[in-house]
């Protein structure tokens, strides 16, 4: 399973996938996890370049640039490749995948691809969507990236016209790519997809629960999903949570729900809510048909 998210410069370090916890009855416990892992992937970041032995294997962390030729910056999203990715493409487990934000020259909601870094370092691109770098690419890759087992890769789109609030092209979408790094379908709704600013999936093989933080409406979807061989389709979208606290930023661009992990074991999704600087668990995210009490689960 997916366990922190490490970036380079302009991004950052969060805990972003848990693969297994258990609630203990402390009212503060998850928050714990949720620092532990925080501080796990800090120190993972800090590690020194020497190299070090862990069950017989040699481990050397590696530093490498996520800027692809056409300049994108501001890695935002990142996610493993997972054990039973299908071969035959451009990915294989173990595979780390970075998403920029934005552009060569640094506007917000205008990078369009997403990298490849190897096991070894290797660093190559796996999608650009805007190869002819002509305006306007309508793409902003956002934190929202996150791979099925199935063998696609999923990707937030919260674009502007020139990095600024008052050009931001909402709803925004889910951009589905396969493992041959082409888009070959897109996810939109203009409620329950506005603005999908990060995800986590529960990933079941031949379908999936993508759960969703929508930065400009602050709300969180889930996403249904069945997954073919060929493409992916959306059975049902539901709003399980809602009323987090959101605004535009014109130095962050914007401010809402962002980081979610779900505890496959409790059921419990939690979000990360910047704005409320909070974090908050929603009970029974897997099966729940709509926002339960207030709307935004219990601050933990």
């Amino acid at each position: 399973m997916q366990v922190a998210k490490v970036s380079d410069v302009g991004g950052r370090v969060t805990a972003d996938k848990f693969g297994s916890g258990f609630w203990t009855g402390r009212g503060n416990e998850p928050f714990r996890r949720l620092v532990r892992c925080s501080l796990l992937g800090i120190a993972i970041a800090l590690l020194p370049m020497t190299p070090a032995v862990a069950d017989g294997t040699q481990f050397v962390p590696l530093q490498v640039s996520t800027i692809p030729s056409n300049g994108d910056t501001n890695p935002y999203g990142v996610a493993f490749v997972p054990l039973g990715f299908p071969a035959g493409g451009l990915l294989n487990p173990g595979d780390i995948l970075v998403s920029n934000f934005n552009n060569a020259g640094g506007l917000s909601g205008t990078g369009t691809t997403i990298v490849r870094v190897t096991p070894a370092g290797q660093v190559t691109l796996f999608f650009n969507g805007n190869p002819t770098n002509l305006p306007p690419p309508k793409l902003g890759l956002t934190t929202a990236l996150g791979v099925l087992t199935g063998g696609f890769v999923l990707v937030g789109n919260v674009p502007t016209i020139d990095g600024t609030p008052a050009t931001i092209q909402s709803p925004g979408s889910l951009l589905v790519i396969n493992r041959q790094g082409q888009q070959v379908a897109t996810i939109s709704d203009p409620v329950l997809l506005d603005g999908p600013w990060d995800l986590t999936i529960l990933d079941q093989g031949r379908s999936a629960k993508v759960f969703v933080s929508n930065v400009l409406n602050g709300t969180v979807t889930r996403l249904d999903l069945d997954v073919g061989a060929y493409n992916v389709s959306v059975k049902q979208k539901v709003q399980i949570a809602k009323g987090y606290g959101f605004t535009t930023n014109a130095v962050t661009l914007v401010l809402g729900p962002t980081g979610l992990a779900f505890d496959p074991v409790t059921g419990i999704l939690y979000v990360a809510s910047t704005l409320d600087n909070a974090i908050f668990a929603i009970a029974n995210a897997a099966f729940a048909s709509q926002p339960q009490g207030t709307g935004t689960g219990k601050i933990v």
